[in-house]
């Protein structure tokens, strides 16, 4: 593992099957939590500007 080339922490043939084996991996379940978790942030990030917005302007605090 260790040579003039340098160290190699692991082989190409055993890099080249854990590529193989991600590239066949369903990633949709992943996507879709990725998807969601953005969404989740955005609705609480926009919850907080609109009770925000309206306390300003009106003076009632909503975000109880």
């Amino acid at each position: 593992m260790d040579d003039a080339k340098g160290f190699q922490a692991i082989s190409a043939r055993a890099l080249m099957k854990v590529l193989e084996n991600y590239e066949k991996s369903d990633r949709t379940s992943q996507a879709e939590n990725i998807a969601n978790g953005f969404v989740s942030r955005g609705d609480a990030q926009n919850h907080a500007e609109v009770s925000t917005n309206l306390k300003n302007q009106t003076g009632i605090d909503l975000s109880t």
